[in-house]
């Protein structure tokens, strides 16, 4: 599947990146050639995926890159006057559904390179896929941009290296501030810009297209083994229908491929010209498969790959999709069920992805086509289906300590997937339930589940905690809170909901968000650090009682309900001077003695962006612009700064205990050295002083905070294994 706006980002490096490399890669000229002084770390945080198997994936999907076919740009006029004039800083090539532009790009890059092979200059390049998250998104492309340019010229990574030293992989997360709407608009206003339309080009489009027919019925010919005759009958079909469309020559060679030789003519009769006759056909072909229960199978697959959030794996599609109990569910199986749903989907290694954004698009179009529809009942109802499919896969997978770490305080950084996994057919399920849920209608089904002893209910009260030590083994905990938050203000608005589950819901969205910290950091501490110290009368912590640790005899004293404060900002390592909302609420700033200004999304908690400034004094969103930033030394463009990531500092370290302690970062109780409990921030000390350290008591421990509290821990004498 094309993103709209991979052309851009890949066709207007070539002005951006040279100048940059050049300048800077002289400057460091074998300063770092022995490979001691690189850091291989700072790259492997960096990377999100190297953009050269990327592009050696679309080359070998689309059958290989023809160098004829996209030769005919290189003397276009509007390329060149790009090439050569410095006041033309942007190409962008235009076109309809499978005109050709991904392989276009892959030529120009190609000859680029060419270009610069030998010289400082590096092309850099990034191509994104709109149904993959990892690789849609802003920051994505900023960090593969990046990775190719110090992958390529090691010399420029101590400019990063510094920032990195201080912040490790945290300076490359979480800065999401732009999206594609802005990007588009953004580039639709610069006046160095060269605008290339394919349909404008039709006869360069045209001759292209019958140089990739020759080469297509080649390869056909020898496969199937053509006669002469039969070869150019096939040939001529293709010239006569193809419109200047490399899709509809490579979906028809595809389902040419499938059938016997001797049905070719046949089959090439079935096959009208323009991609939506011929998705039409292939719906048609579907349809009328013998096996009515294997129609309605391969429809079913067809409609729930059109309208998931991200591509879906072979392992999560029997968690989606309703497959009779009789049809095997083996990899075998599930991939001839894949190859049997027209040219509509591709599957590469194990994910399931509809083979170009046109075939998604006709899909959803003709959902209220009786005939041809995957959404008999309309998409709002196969959301609500995969949304109660989705509670069910996590409902029969979940359960505590599912990768069997055992130990409260074992970090997530230490954790690796296990094979086979045993999350694997709810991953998807545990990040987009909610998404689902939204995005369906209300009707008899989705009111019963928003009921006491419903769905959502019968979640909250049985597998909630199972669901969020899930999502922080998934790294996707900011997702699972950024959802419970739409879930909560989902249900504010809908009429009917029983006042007890939106009490839950409420209790459940306060949990995860005070509790981020240590769940992120330990998965395993949603069973100790959350239950503990979340106030007495919290509705999870009284639901989840027998999922309190039995190591703990008599939990120090906490809150009887949740604050006015909904969650604590970590990350400061001074005092807070200024904060400021932005008008509309989405994002908060904060000044700090650390001599920093860091913005904030309130939902997740996270730190999306670090602005470095001496002691600043006061901060204030602009009432119009949002991404103006007024601090006491000038206004900030939040999209246009390149953000940085510090880690806050340590106060200086505690004596080692040998029974009960504290960690050196005084986040952490510790048992022979060995974090088992997380302390949320308004629970640590300050200073070390006699109340920190153990009492003479080996069960009972005692720690002054800074908040004021006194906690005193009575500790089991079973002892952490």
């Amino acid at each position: 599947m094309e993103c709209k706006w991979y052309q851009i980002m890949a066709a207007s490096v070539h002005n951006l990146t040279p100048k940059m490399v050049r300048l800077k890669a002289e400057e460091f000229q074998g300063s770092v050639a022995d490979s001691k002084f690189v850091d291989q770390e700072c790259l492997k945080h960096l990377r999100v995926t190297n953009p050269c198997d990327d592009k050696d994936r679309i080359e070998s999907d689309k059958g290989g890159l023809l160098k004829n076919s996209y030769r005919w740009i290189l003397d276009h006029v509007d390329f060149k006057r790009w090439q050569n004039d410095p006041e033309s800083r942007l190409l962008w090539v235009k076109g309809d559904p499978g005109k050709g532009k991904t392989m276009l790009l892959c030529g120009i890059i190609n000859e680029l390179s060419a270009l610069t092979s030998g010289s400082t200059t590096t092309i850099s390049f990034f191509f994104c896929q709109a149904a993959e998250p990892r690789i849609n998104n802003a920051t994505a492309v900023l960090r593969g941009l990046l990775y190719l340019i110090l992958d390529r010229q090691p010399a420029l990574i101590p400019h990063i290296q510094r920032e990195y030293d201080k912040a490790g992989k945290q300076l490359f997360e979480g800065v999401n501030a732009r999206n594609w709407t802005n990007i588009e608009e953004s580039l639709d206003t610069v006046n160095q810009k060269v605008r290339l339309c394919l349909e404008l080009n039709e006869n360069s489009i045209s001759e292209a297209v019958t140089i990739y027919i020759h080469h297509k019925v080649q390869i056909l010919a020898k496969l199937k083994k053509f006669d002469e005759e039969l070869l150019e009958t096939v040939r001529c079909h293709l010239l006569t229908n193809a419109l200047g469309t490399f899709l509809w020559v490579a979906l028809v060679c595809e389902e040419l491929k499938k059938g016997k030789a001797r049905n070719t003519p046949k089959l090439l009769n079935a096959f009208p010209a323009g991609l939506d006759p011929l998705y039409e056909r292939m719906m048609e072909h579907i349809q009328d498969a013998e096996d009515a229960e294997d129609a309605e199978l391969r429809k079913r697959i067809l409609a729930v790959v059109a309208i998931v959030y991200r591509p879906i794996t072979l392992e999560e599609l029997p968690g989606l999709v309703e497959i009779p109990d009789h049809v095997s569910k083996t990899d075998q199986h599930l991939a001839d069920l894949i190859a049997d749903c027209g040219s509509f989907l591709s599957l590469r290694g194990r994910t399931v992805s509809p083979v170009h954004q046109s075939a998604t698009d006709f899909l959803l179009k003709d959902a209220s086509n009786e005939r041809f529809s995957v959404f008999p009942q309309g998409v709002k109802a196969k959301h609500q289906e995969i949304f109660l499919r989705s509670l069910q896969a996590i409902f029969k997978t979940l359960r505590r300590d599912i990768y069997n770490i055992k130990h409260p305080g074992f970090p997530i950084e230490r954790v690796r997937e296990r094979n086979p996994d045993p999350l694997a057919i709810a991953r998807y399920s545990c990040v987009y339930w909610v998404d689902h849920l939204k995005d369906c209608d209300s009707n008899p089904n989705t009111d019963q589940s928003l009921q006491e002893g419903g769905a959502v209910d019968n979640f909250l009260r049985q597998k909630y905690l199972h669901w969020i030590e899930a999502l922080s083994l998934l790294r996707s905990l900011s997702e699972g809170i950024a959802a419970i938050v739409k879930l909560d203000s989902l249900l504010q608005v809908k009429i009917g909901i029983p006042q007890a589950l939106l009490e839950r819901v409420n209790d459940a969205s306060r949990f995860i968000r005070y509790h981020r910290m240590a769940t992120e950091s330990s998965p395993l501490q949603v069973y100790s650090s959350s239950l503990i110290f979340s106030p007495t009368q919290s509705i999870t912590k009284i639901c989840y009682q027998k999922e309190r640790p039995g190591w703990l005899v008599n939990e120090s004293v906490v809150e009887d309900d949740w604050s006015s404060c909904l969650q604590t900002l970590e990350g400061h390592s001074d005092s807070v001077n200024s904060i400021a909302w932005s008008p509309d609420r989405s994002r908060l700033a904060s000044a700090s003695g650390d001599h920093t200004v860091r913005i904030w999304d309130p939902v997740t908690n996270q730190c999306t962006l670090i602005l470095a400034i001496n002691s600043p004094k006061g901060v204030q969103f602009d009432k119009v612009d949002l991404n103006y930033l007024h601090t006491d030394i000038g206004t900030f463009n939040l999209e246009n700064v390149v953000p940085m990531k510090t880690s806050f500092d340590r106060s200086a370290p505690l004596p080692r205990q040998t029974g009960y302690g504290l960690s050196d970062d005084r986040i952490w109780v510790t048992y022979k050295g060995e974090n088992f409990l997380w302390l949320p921030s308004e629970y640590r000390t300050v200073v070390c002083s006699s109340s920190t350290i153990p009492s003479t008591i080996p069960s009972n421990m005692a720690i002054s905070c800074s908040s004021g509290r006194v906690l005193i821990f009575n500790f089991s004498k079973e002892t952490l294994s």
